[in-house]
């Protein structure tokens, strides 16, 4: 009941907010157009929302939109340009809705405040930079870009050798870490001045503390890049502290590696980092490389004992650029790789580098141990989320969700939705595009990604807590477009997808009285679709839309 009363107040403030010029809003938010168009469904229409194009047309709605959200977001327009809307506003561009879960931004300054140009110049607040022996830096301005606030640093010098530099955006013993939590490390990044020369690569780096010493070392492939003249984010490092207790808290980097010795010369641009943290992962997602690797015969008291991978390929590196961490070992070991970074956990307890061979300090053990090598894929469940602005504190997105009240239809419903899901297809939640329900969980015709059937899209009729799924054969991949329809009637469900063949299924029961379409989540803001959503129409007929 609180949930619908707060729905029914913020419906007025989006009411108003709808009625607004399109100048006086910034641009962000379109007004209600009421006009069909070309319909999705022939015959009664309940309501059919194009936020593309910001034509909304809604003759069975007995009341205003209202936004769920309480908290500002970001959007992105077709153009690569972000706009960010307050609590209350839906965020809708000229690519459609943005509709997401919630999340919390643990890096406190990612709008540049405190930045003063100069050489060296002052970095953002709570920002340092770790250089290389014969490098310096300067802030060479600062402002927003397609809006994004941003810092360009230049780093230049001659190098003494290969080295790493360092520039840390958050300070130490700030960002929370705990058992189980799963992070996403992400920025957006462009080269905008000097050259790339001796210059082999950027990283985002998460390291993992217990106190003052780094335990993990966090990163994935897919965290390398080379920068160029676009603006472009790079892609969420996985940190899992699961399953080791003791790590207390979480280092945020970017590291741009030096080849060698020799002239540097390099102006990077970052722009809105982001350190989120989202459910846990389910581990492992894929164990396609898992290996055991034992060691020779015996080993020494105290001595070193080498292992080595058989059946994969270990690839890691060290940011730190030192040699190997010694581990102290009591019997068997179970490694964690994720996405390319090798993590030891109890009874060890620190990454070793490199990886390949992986080297140990043996303990007086009579036979060798055996280490578990287990590659868990886990970036593929996790993704980075739309930008969240801070200036000195953590900043946080509640879930998202849009809601209009409509009529009940006398027998039949009939819901359809097109979008673009920003989850990989593997991630671990439902993905609700729109479900038409009677403010509860409980009763609701759905249409979703659902993760439980490996994010085959479904249709679904809930009555009274009981779920009948149809499930399309195709799975509705990570940033692709798809359009997806179903329609309940007594003693029928049926869905398509892509205008696929038809699923059916028999349901308990004909769904009660429906009088709520919610869009993006479910009743009661417990799934969100993550992601944009183009257009969503209700009507009141067995019809799947075209």
């Amino acid at each position: 009941m609180l949930a619908r009363a707060l729905r029914i107040a913020l419906a007025g403030l989006l009411a108003l907010t709808l009625s607004l010029p399109a100048e006086a809003m910034n641009k962000r938010v379109r007004n209600v157009v009421m006009s069909g168009g070309s319909s999705v469904f022939p015959g009664v229409n309940r309501a059919d929302l194009n936020f593309a194009t910001g034509s909304y047309y809604k003759p069975g709605a007995t009341g205003p939109l209202a936004d769920f959200r309480t908290q500002p977001e970001t959007c992105v327009d077709a153009s690569g340009t972000w706009h960010q809307v307050p609590g209350g506003v839906p965020c809708i561009t000229n690519l459609g809705l943005s509709s997401w879960e919630a999340r919390t931004n643990y890096i406190r300054n990612n709008t540049m405040a405190g930045a003063v140009v100069g050489t060296p110049g002052t970095l953002p607040t709570n920002w340092n930079i770790q250089n290389c022996a014969g490098l310096s830096s300067s802030v060479i301005g600062f402002g927003t870009t397609q809006g994004l606030p941003y810092i360009d640093i230049r780093y230049f010098g001659t190098a003494a050798g290969a080295c790493s530099i360092n520039t840390q955006l958050e300070l130490d013993g700030t960002i929370p870490a705990g058992s189980g939590l799963t992070y996403e490390l992400s920025m957006f990044s462009q080269l905008v001045g000097g050259s790339t020369a001796n210059i082999s690569s950027m990283q985002a780096l998460l390291l993992e503390f217990n106190g003052g010493s780094a335990i993990n070392f966090e990163s994935s492939s897919s965290s390398f890049w080379i920068p160029n003249g676009t603006l472009t984010r790079v892609p969420p490092v996985v940190g899992v502290t699961l399953p080791d207790p003791n790590v207390t808290t979480i280092r945020a980097l970017e590291l741009t590696y030096v080849t060698g010795a020799g002239a540097v010369d390099i102006t990077l641009r970052l722009a809105a980092p982001q350190l989120e943290s989202t459910d846990p992962i389910i581990l492992p997602s894929s164990a396609s490389a898992g290996v055991v690797a034992t060691g020779g015969a015996g080993c020494t008291n105290g001595g070193p004992q080498t292992f080595t991978a058989s059946g994969g390929v270990l690839t890691s590196q060290n940011p730190t650029g030192g040699a190997a961490v010694p581990t102290t070992l009591t019997g068997t070991v179970t490694t964690n790789v994720l996405a390319g970074a090798l993590t030891i956990v109890q009874p060890g307890n620190y990454s070793t580098y490199p990886p390949n061979p992986t080297t140990f300090t043996g303990a007086g053990c009579a036979t060798p141990p055996t280490v578990t090598i287990t590659y868990y894929n886990g970036g593929n469940q996790t993704f980075a989320s739309p930008p969240i602005m801070t200036s000195g504190a953590f900043a946080s997105r509640d879930t998202d969700g849009l809601y209009l009240p409509l009529s009940p239809c006398p027998g039949s419903y009939s819901l359809w939705g097109a979008g673009t899901p920003a989850a990989p297809n593997n991630y671990p939640e439902p993905m609700t595009l729109a479900n038409i329900d009677n403010g509860t969980h409980s009763n609701r015709l759905i249409v979703a990604r659902w993760f439980a059937s490996g994010t085959n899209p479904v249709g679904s009729s809930v009555v009274a807590d009981v779920r009948t799924d149809t499930n399309a054969a195709t799975p509705w991949a990570q940033n692709t477009p798809g359009v997806l329809s179903a329609f309940v009637v007594p003693g029928a469900l049926s869905e398509v997808f892509n205008h696929a063949a038809a699923g059916t299924a028999v349901p308990a029961s004909f769904v009660p009285a429906l009088n709520e379409l919610s869009i993006g989540a479910n009743a009661d803001v417990q799934t969100q679709w993550n992601g944009v959503i183009t257009r969503v129409a209700a009507s009141c007929n067995s019809l799947l839309g075209d």
